[in-house]
């Protein structure tokens, strides 16, 4: 919403019409005749232009707010660093969907909370039995949500999350999955939007 209010501000007419408006009538919504704004003592009344002034100062004080807020948010870069991968492999009689797992541990170095969610995964020398988004864990006492995760996550700042991709285990072993550790594919997060690639 403020957004779509930034862009109809810097719109030449519909600025024009704005000001138009806050000259012509906001005066005459405090005083008779627009002349006057009733003050609190009748001894100290308040003149035209001061009406007029004040109003573009608040209505100029607002659309500097919005468009410092968007250029904030183009500005900021999310930090997140990759501490920790391994390999997982359920116990068959669980009967698990994805029995060979690879998480990947992640911390948010960003100096205030982000919203991450998957992207994609690249894959170099192993295969994905399937891609799957639900796959994000935040870290407080335990891991949650558990057994398995969500699409996307708020991460506070320094906290720890974790992602997993399910690897096909009728085509790799946990040992070998270790070994081609670096060599796995890309794995992608989007972090407040942003595209961060990280090599498993």
């Amino acid at each position: 919403m403020p957004k779509k209010l930034w862009e109809v501000w810097r719109d030449p007419v519909v600025s024009a019409v704005i000001a138009g408006f806050v000259v012509s009538e906001v005066p005459k919504l405090f005083g008779s005749h627009g002349a006057w704004l009733p003050s609190f003592t009748s001894k100290y009344p308040l003149p035209l232009w001061v009406i007029i002034l004040s109003s573009a100062v608040v209505v100029g004080s607002v659309m500097f707010s919005v468009r410092l807020y968007f250029q904030q948010g183009a500005e900021f870069k999310p930090e997140i660093s990759k501490v920790d991968q391994s390999v997982s492999v359920a116990d068959p009689a669980q009967n698990r969907n994805y029995p060979l797992k690879c998480y990947i541990q992640f911390c948010n170095n960003s100096p205030r909370c982000v919203e991450v969610r998957i992207g994609d995964f690249k894959p170099n020398k192993v295969s994905l039995k399937r891609f799957v988004p639900n796959v994000l864990q935040v870290k407080v006492h335990d891991w949650t949500p558990m057994p398995d995760g969500v699409d996307r996550i708020a991460v506070m700042t320094g906290q720890i999350f974790r992602v997993w991709i399910g690897i096909d285990e009728k085509l790799f072993t946990d040992t070998r999955v270790r070994d081609l550790s670096g060599q796995l594919g890309t794995l992608s997060l989007m972090v407040e939007g942003k595209r961060l690639p990280f090599e498993l």
